[in-house]
């Protein structure tokens, strides 16, 4: 699949290059003179391409607009600032729409991101109710700022179909209730919440679902919990009130990732051998990354450094 993924891109970059041309010219027409563009614009395609397959997108649809920010947007979580525009610009070219920029998350994640569970506990002290359980959601469930809005117990709304989700899913987490959340791409994930973090979630459900909006986005929220960019920006001040630095909220999800491949390895060593596993980290990694909403172990391991 990756090399007929590859085969495409190159014959969509060729019909736009022009090697010779003067710069002006290839300006103007918006042409790629540089062999080295060329080949950057070609394995930035590819991967488009490639994770639209993995993602069931279909032909007709890769040109939209919200699909190619879908995909920016979860490519800017494990790659740097640099990568990301120049996949940002050959996407632009190639399929002819005005892209937004997306600011990349990678350079934080190469250095130690994810907090301990007693940093975390310190952190949500120094904030107010609504944002301190939005923290512990995202500590113990795995959920990303955006995703705090739009959390509804399970039995309101069914897990998106499309996919094919791990029936080890959960496997070894503690006591827990089910929800959903609406994560990147509008993928409807299940998450686990702790019976005891679930009391105090439900303490505070509205009376009515609320129209909410965050970074130009509208959501409707179940609860009253912080979520978004405001929680992300309570979470930093907290942070550097109680610890003296902050590696941002999203470092929460990678205390998750953390501690949950811990639980499933432990897990998965206990069965491998009554069953057909043949790796219990490698078992352990694909459940994982279903967890997190991504399907995909090598964004996963960006979170385990």
């Amino acid at each position: 699949m990756y090399e007929l993924s590859r085969k495409k891109a190159k014959r969509m970059v060729i019909r736009h290059t022009a090697h010779g041309t003067s710069k002006r010219e290839a300006r103007s027409l918006a042409l790629i003179t540089s062999v080295g563009t060329e080949r950057n614009y070609t394995q930035a395609t590819s991967n488009y391409l490639e994770w639209c397959s993995q993602n069931d997108i279909a032909p007709g649809l890769r040109a939209n607009k919200t699909v190619l920010k879908n995909y920016l947007d979860e490519r800017s979580e494990w790659i740097q600032q640099k990568t990301l525009d120049m996949e940002r610009q050959a996407l632009q070219l190639l399929y002819k729409q005005k892209l937004a920029y997306v600011k990349s998350i990678n350079p934080t994640i190469l250095a130690k991101r994810s907090y301990t569970t007693v940093q975390a506990n310190q952190i949500a002290r120094c904030q107010t109710k609504r944002n301190s359980i939005s923290t512990l959601l995202a500590l113990h469930a795995g959920v990303r700022a955006h995703e705090l809005a739009t959390i509804l117990p399970i039995n309101e709304r069914t897990p998106s179909q499309h996919r094919q989700w791990d029936s080890m899913r959960f496997t070894g987490f503690p006591e827990f209730v089910r929800y959903t959340v609406i994560g990147k791409g509008g993928l409807c994930r299940e998450i686990g919440v702790p019976v005891w973090l679930s009391s105090l979630l439900e303490a505070r459900r509205r009376n009515e679902p609320l129209q909410v909006r965050d970074r130009q986005i509208f959501y409707t929220s179940f609860y009253d919990i912080g979520f978004g960019q405001a929680w992300s920006q309570s979470f930093t001040d907290a942070s550097k009130k109680a610890l003296g630095f902050s590696t941002g909220g999203h470092g929460l999800r990678h205390s998750y990732a953390k501690k949950r491949l811990y639980e499933l390895e432990r897990a998965f060593e206990l069965l491998i051998h009554r069953t057909n596993l043949t790796s219990a980290r490698e078992e352990a990694l694909k459940v994982l990354s279903q967890e997190l909403g991504h399907f995909r172990i090598d964004v996963t391991y960006a979170y385990l450094r």
